[in-house]
């Protein structure tokens, strides 16, 4: 069962810990913010915080997400929080079942975690991975997921490996679910055969409705009921705070993510 309750649900993201250069903040400061800002999201009923993902940005751009999911779910109860996204081939697959299945048992079952394949080319050559074959990548790193979460052990990763069993399970039977983010047909079509979820970004309402309608097909095709997988936009808005009578910019720009859950 996902941690999000079936119906149309809102969240706060994509959180990143992005900073304006004039933000006298220290990056202590603004982790130190992020948590209280999840705090207040929860305390004002939203349904989920998002994280995201980029290496090697001067903005400060948070690298790191399951150490952040960690602390939030350490610092609240009730609220889903959701990966959007992980860069799925930056990581070790039998590690990154063992690291969320940590997270999910912190925040008793509350993890989301959203994966995409990356595009930034500084990014896989400053961290010495290839594009090459990405779909295959993407693959090997569900499979291994879902192999983790499961009662037999894991093998064949890669070739000649010892078969592994990954401990403790998570809090949630089966995983955490896993939900990509998605624009073109291969993607849509991986997330319809694999996943549980789609999240979708930098698309207009009629795009997003013609990617709603293919996932919709290539889940039947795949012998799947397309109402058993979640959809999600990420659409970005401005926040602004009133101060002394005007209307002053924040610190920060949140954005909302709309997910049906199906």
């Amino acid at each position: 069962m996902s941690p999000l309750a079936p119906g149309l649900s809102f969240g706060l993201g994509m959180i990143s810990a992005q900073h304006d250069p004039r933000d006298g903040r220290s990056d202590t400061e603004i982790y130190a913010d992020i948590l209280d800002l999840c705090v207040v999201a929860e305390d004002l009923r939203l349904d989920a915080v998002w994280l995201s993902e980029h290496h090697f940005v001067d903005d400060g751009y948070m690298p790191s997400l399951l150490p952040a999911a960690a602390a939030i779910a350490a610092r609240t109860t009730r609220i889903a929080i959701g990966t959007g996204v992980l860069l799925a081939p930056f990581y070790d697959p039998l590690r990154l079942a063992e690291d969320s299945a940590t997270v999910d048992l912190i925040s008793a079952g509350r993890l989301v975690l959203g994966l995409g394949a990356g595009y930034r080319d500084e990014e896989f050559d400053g961290l010495g991975r290839t594009r090459d074959g990405l779909g295959a990548v993407m693959d090997q790193v569900i499979a291994t997921l879902r192999a983790g979460w499961s009662d037999g052990p894991v093998s064949g990763r890669p070739p000649g490996a010892v078969p592994v069993t990954v401990t403790p399970k998570p809090h949630q039977a089966g995983g955490p679910p896993v939900w990509i983010g998605a624009r073109s047909r291969a993607g849509l079509r991986r997330t319809a055969r694999a996943a549980d979820g789609l999240i979708a970004a930098r698309v207009s309402p009629a795009e997003f409705a013609q990617q709603v309608a293919l996932l919709d097909a290539e889940a039947s095709a795949a012998g799947r009921d397309p109402a058993a997988l979640s959809v999600a936009v990420h659409c970005p808005v401005f926040a602004w705070a009133r101060r002394a009578g005007r209307v002053a910019p924040g610190r920060t720009a949140p954005a909302l993510l709309g997910v049906e859950v199906r």
